[in-house]
């Protein structure tokens, strides 16, 4: 028997997002590219902080790890779908699913030049390290290094 779908439209709206969380949760247990860019994302938020960026930076920043992490489940997406219409090799196919990984590789490359911009700018490195050097970031860094490095493997139970 099919699923019921919940009556009335803000039922269906929330429902919707059921949806979307889990291709999220599915995409972040089985895309260790995605994990790494989330991580990414989770770095350069942690070293804002210290940079202490404008409100006009931070939105900068959303959109930059926003588009780069949209850009990784548009890519996963179409290499699931690709994968089920041809699962055997084809050459077309290939040159999509490329081409995806390509506008990942450019918001990837677009963010990048976006953070160096924003933390390079006058006085900014100083003040980082400076930062960094004071006792209480240490074990904050130490344990965001280890949740990184968990995350991107994709948890205890791998080996």
């Amino acid at each position: 028997m099919p699923k019921q779908r919940p009556k009335g439209l803000f039922l269906q709206f929330v429902h919707s997002f059921g949806h979307a969380f889990r291709g999220l949760f599915w995409a972040l247990g089985s895309q260790r590219n995605l994990r790494f860019h989330l991580a990414a994302a989770v770095w350069v938020c942690y070293l804002g902080f210290f940079a202490r960026f404008s409100a006009g930076q931070w939105g900068l920043i959303a959109l930059c790890c926003g588009s780069v992490l949209a850009a990784e489940l548009g890519n996963t997406a179409l290499e699931v779908l690709c994968d089920k219409v041809c699962p055997e090799h084809d050459s077309a196919i290939g040159r999509c699913k490329d081409v995806a990984a390509a506008s990942v590789l450019v918001a990837a490359i677009a963010a990048a030049a976006v953070g160096l911009l924003l933390f390079c700018q006058s006085g900014r490195p100083a003040r980082l390290l400076a930062a960094l050097r004071s006792p209480w970031p240490l074990p904050l860094t130490a344990l965001l290094l280890l949740a990184s490095w968990l995350l991107v493997r994709g948890g205890l139970n791998k080996k």
